[in-house]
Parts: C-alpha cells; structure tokens; sequence
C-alpha cells in the first residue's frame, strides 16, 4: 500500500513539473511496450527531457501515448503497478490478474533504465522492448 501512495504521489509531481511554462515540447510520441516477448498490460511510462521537463502516459494492453513530450534528447522510465483491487475488495486480499508483469527497476530510474529517445516536433512511433 505504501508503495502505491508513493507512485501516487510520484506521478502527481512529474504531472506538476510537466504543466511548467515556457517549455519546448515535441511531436506526439506513442508506441507499444514488450517486456521478454509480451505486452506489458499495466504501468506507467514516462520521458524526462534534458532540461528536466516531463510527460507520463499510462501503459495500457501494450501501448503509450505522450501528447505534449519534451522536445530534444530525452530518456525513459517504465514502472509497473497491479491495477487496483476492484470496489468493495479488500485490496490487501486482491492477487494481481493472471496477466500483470513485473518489469526490473532498473527500468524505473532514468540513471539505469537506458532507454533513450530523440524526440522531434514531428509525431513519432516508438516501440520499446525490454529485457531481463
């Protein structure tokens, strides 16, 4: 539970730091995201620009879209978080569903994820797989 406040509120303060004035954004980018083979069903997505701009978009059935990405030399984080218990479910008895996926956290962390992306003003498709 204290986990998912925490990504709550992560995603709350990237949301806040994305709304900035002023900033440089690029075309939309969307894609797909695999991790060994299959589409990751459930997370979050999120591009770090160099100047520290941010958009996150939700991973859905496979895929992302970031309408208002920052534009230029940007780097990836993915997380991944069970979708939550259904109403009136006790969500400390609720097992996640038969097709969540637990990415590693190395993906959650720009210094570690890797993953990088040039991102112009032009739309951009970007699909994304990741390892063990």
């Amino acid at each position: 539970m204290k986990t998912r406040y925490s990504l709550v509120a992560f995603f709350f303060l990237l949301l806040l730091i994305s709304c900035a004035p002023g900033r440089k954004v690029g075309g939309e980018v969307s894609g797909t995201v695999e991790f060994a083979g299959k589409p990751l069903n459930y997370g979050a997505i999120t591009i770090l620009g160099e100047d520290r701009h941010t958009d996150i978009s939700v991973v859905k059935d496979g895929k992302y879209a970031f309408k208002l990405p920052p534009f230029g030399k940007c780097k990836l984080t993915i997380l991944t978080a069970p979708p939550p218990a259904p109403d009136g479910v006790d969500f400390t008895k609720h097992e996640p569903p038969a097709d969540y996926i637990e990415v590693p956290e190395r993906y959650g962390r720009p210094e570690t994820s890797l993953l990088e992306l040039d991102v112009t003003e032009a739309p951009q498709t970007h699909n994304i797989k990741l390892t063990r």
